[in-house]
């Protein structure tokens, strides 16, 4: 029996940003250990800490198929099983992304379509950079209401044609970076 050795690569996103949207997702990026016995509210900060984090993982497997082909259609439909997609696909490389909660779903399905040589998960924290990305939309949205007050004052054409072009950079602004912390 031949085997032809096939890469697979996955990108998981959490996209949760504290307790009760964990909940509503039904994901938890770390599970609690609590010791009953302290209690302290070191420890608590600390668990506070953790389930704020945005992480972003990312999962790479190295097969051993029988069918490079027939392997990279398996995977897509795996990534559509879990509502994700492909993102890249080729001879020796599959990359999918799905959603960090089908994280170990799918690779356990993935693993099923041959000999796992090689398994790594890896986790990047780009808390700090949603945060940032956060404090931009917060400030951006405020002043895009503060600008909607002068349109309604503005008196003359060309008052409300500069209130509208600062609107206009504003609205771009603010879908830009929600689309970046929707990513």
């Amino acid at each position: 029996m031949r085997f032809i050795y096939t890469s697979i690569v996955f990108i998981f996103l959490l996209a949760s940003c504290n307790t009760a949207k964990h909940a509503e997702m039904g994901t938890y990026l770390n599970d609690s250990i609590s010791n009953e016995s302290t209690g302290n509210s070191v420890e608590k900060q600390e668990s506070t800490f953790e389930e704020d984090r945005k992480v972003l993982y990312s999962a790479n497997l190295n097969l051993a198929v029988k069918n490079r082909d027939s392997t990279a259609s398996q995977i897509a439909a795996i990534a559509k099983r879990y509502n994700g997609y492909v993102n890249e696909t080729g001879t020796y490389r599959c990359v999918i992304r799905v959603k960090s909660e089908q994280l170990n779903s799918a690779i356990d399905d993935i693993s099923t379509l041959g000999k796992v040589n090689y398994k790594n998960i890896h986790g990047a924290d780009v808390t700090e950079s949603y945060l940032d990305n956060k404090l931009r939309l917060e400030n951006a949205e405020k002043s895009r209401n503060r600008y909607l007050e002068l349109l309604e004052k503005a008196t003359t054409v060309q008052e409300i044609l500069l209130v509208e072009k600062e609107l206009e950079r504003l609205n771009v602004t603010i879908e830009m970076l929600k689309g970046k912390m929707n990513r």
